[in-house]
This record gives structure tokens, C-alpha cells and sequence, in this order.
């Protein structure tokens, strides 16, 4: 699946939450065995050793009461929450879809999406003004075609070393030909993001059916200058080798609650999991740290080698019963927690 990229940093460190202090020493484990390595003593030199890198890893574990409101809330993405899951032209995306119900929406992919095209999936929960809602979506339109690989950068700012030739070679965005003012804002970002700090976006661009490539001058490979809104960019892109394909989805909103009660009161069983500690609901080994952590306890390791069982399978068992990834939702001696594994791989 294309992937579309927007700046900023590429970290080193996957990172599924934070890592504390831990409170139970790691407990080192054997080296694989790299094998018997045998040799002819008269042509063939016995090559090294194969020499193993450790990695660190750190797991914590913390549950923490809360009500059903504050579940509903968390398992429902806000208005905000929607924008911040788009990557282009978010803010009048999220508009209509809040405000009329329905939005359209442009994704560029492979002609075999791994899932299907665009940023949310069917029966994904949203909230606004107090009610819950799920997202219904079917691709409206496809066209197949050749796929340019696009770069925008920008706003240059005045005294940096390249200002002075986008300064001098830019275009005003009207005097771009129809087809390429497409190409340029498709992935502009907005005012406010602009006004914070310069932004280099990289995306996958197909030509709509109703444009000629060849009307465009911004994918022929060159770089070049455009002045937008008083702000200089410089956009650049080429050709790949292989085709992709533009989708036309349309994203529509049905109302399933109209209140954080009611949602909460038709979900239920889909998003808690009761538990107790003796009837195996939450089975070995990962049963010692979940109950751990559900009585309170801070439970967390960190070390060099491979964790622990117990560690790795209850956060296993925990995106076994989660509606988002490392957070699951359990009902523990009439309480309702909220339990989540951070995890940290360097």
C-alpha cells in the first residue's frame, strides 16, 4: 500500500508508550546456539563466530479506574481526533462530514489496497455534540493510471539560501494550468501549519480521469517555484515505474446513540471483558501480571534479552481484548479499568 508521508522526523525507536523504572529485575536468557560449524582443515579456515545483537526492550503495565462515560469517550474519535487522522485537506474534509453527514474524499493506492483506500475503516465510532455515530464507506469512483511521485516544500523562508531563487523563478498558483493547481494543493498544508514551521510533504499523485498528464509541467522531474498566499514552495516530482490507482470514497455518518449512556449501554459486551482471578478468564502466564496490575500494582521490566513470558503474553492478551491496539477495557470485581501496555523497542 502507498504510504503518504508527511515530514517531519523519523524516529530510530519504535515506541508504543513510555517506559518507567521497572520493579522486577530482568531475568537474562541463553544465547541461541549458533550451531556446530564444521571445517576441512586443509582448504577451509573456520569462519567467526556469528556474534548476536542485544536489543533493550521495556514493557509497563497500569490500570487505572474509570467510568463508562470516560470509555465511551476514548473508544470514539472527536471531530479534532478526525482531522488529525488525515493527511490532506483535512479540515474541510471533517466539516462536511460533521456537518452534512457525508464527505468524499480523494486516496491514491495500489490497485489491491491492502484493506480498502482512504484513512478510516467501516464502523469506525465518532462523537459530536453528545452523540455517537459509526462511519459507512464505499468507493464512488476509480481510475487507474501512471503515478508520479510528488515533493512539496514549504514555506521557504526569507533569508535562507534558496529564498532568493524561489523568489525569482516562482509563479503565482493562478498561473499554473488547472491541472497542475491539483497537483500543488492536493497535499498543501493549511494556514495555521504553515505558520508554525516549514513542512515537506511527500505523496503519490494520479492524474484524475478528466486531466491530461501532459498538461502538467510540476512531474517532469525539474524543480519549480510557486507562490501561494504570500509564501514561496518548492514542488517537485517524477514518474514511477508502477501504475496506481485514484479512489473517489465516500465517507457517511449513521447515528447509533445519542448519548455517551446509550453507546456505551450497546456496546458493551464488544467492549469490556470481565474478569476473575480464579475462574482462568485471563489465562497463564499472562494472568500474573494483569491481575498485578488491576490490584494496583506498577508492574514493568526492562532489559537487553527476551522478556519474560509473563510479560509477553499479557500484552498479547491485552490487544487479544482491546478495541485500540494497547489499551483493553475490563470489568474487575464490579470496577471498570482501563489497562495498557507501553512497550519500547531500541
Amino acid at each position: 500500500m502507498l504510504r503518504h508521508t508527511a515530514l517531519l522526523v523519523a524516529l530510530l525507536v519504535l515506541v508504543a508508550g513510555c517506559a518507567g523504572t521497572p520493579s522486577e529485575t530482568a531475568t537474562p536468557t541463553a544465547t541461541d546456539d549458533p550451531g556446530t560449524i564444521t571445517t576441512h582443515a586443509d582448504t577451509t579456515p573456520t569462519p567467526p563466530p556469528t556474534t548476536y545483537v542485544s536489543h533493550y526492550r521495556a514493557y509497563e503495565y497500569e490500570a487505572t479506574p474509570i467510568t463508562d462515560a470516560t470509555m465511551a469517550r476514548e473508544v470514539a474519535r472527536s471531530p479534532a481526533e478526525v482531522e488529525a487522522d488525515v493527511a490532506w485537506r483535512a479540515a474541510s474534509f471533517t466539516r462536511d462530514l460533521f456537518a452534512d453527514g457525508r464527505a468524499v474524499r480523494v486516496a491514491i493506492d495500489d490497485p489491491t489496497p491492502e484493506a480498502t483506500p482512504g484513512p478510516f475503516e467501516n464502523g469506525t465510532v465518532v462523537r459530536s455534540n453528545g452523540t455517537y455515530s459509526e462511519m459507512a464507506k464505499r468507493v464512488v469512483g476509480r481510475h487507474e493510471g501512471p503515478a508520479y511521485e510528488m515533493r512539496l516544500h514549504g514555506p521557504i523562508r526569507e533569508g535562507r539560501e534558496a529564498y532568493a531563487r524561489a523568489d525569482r523563478e516562482a509563479v503565482n498558483l493562478s498561473a499554473l494550468s488547472s491541472v497542475d493547481r491539483r497537483v500543488f494543493t492536493y497535499a498543501l498544508p493549511p494556514p495555521r501549519a504553515r505558520d508554525s514551521g516549514v513542512v515537506s510533504a511527500g505523496y503519490t499523485w494520479v492524474f484524475p480521469a478528466d486531466a491530461a498528464p501532459s498538461d502538467s509541467v510540476l512531474t517532469d522531474g525539474d524543480p519549480h517555484y510557486v507562490r501561494y498566499d504570500g509564501d514561496l514552495f518548492r514542488i517537485e516530482g517524477e514518474r514511477r515505474g508502477q501504475p496506481a490507482v485514484r479512489y473517489r470514497v465516500e465517507y457517511s455518518l449513521r447515528q447509533v446513540a445519542d448519548s455517551a449512556a446509550a453507546f456505551v449501554d450497546t456496546r458493551r459486551d464488544s467492549l469490556v471483558t470481565p474478569v476473575v482471578r480464579t475462574n482462568g478468564s485471563v489465562p497463564d502466564p499472562a494472568a500474573s501480571v494483569v491481575f498485578a496490575a488491576l490490584s494496583g500494582e506498577r508492574v514493568s521490566w526492562e532489559g537487553t534479552e527476551t522478556a519474560p513470558p509473563r510479560y509477553r503474553a499479557a500484552e498479547t492478551w491485552i490487544y487479544d481484548h482491546s478495541p485500540s491496539g494497547r489499551t483493553a477495557y475490563v470489568r474487575y470485581d464490579g470496577q471498570l479499568y482501563r489497562l495498557r501496555v507501553s512497550k519500547v523497542v531500541a
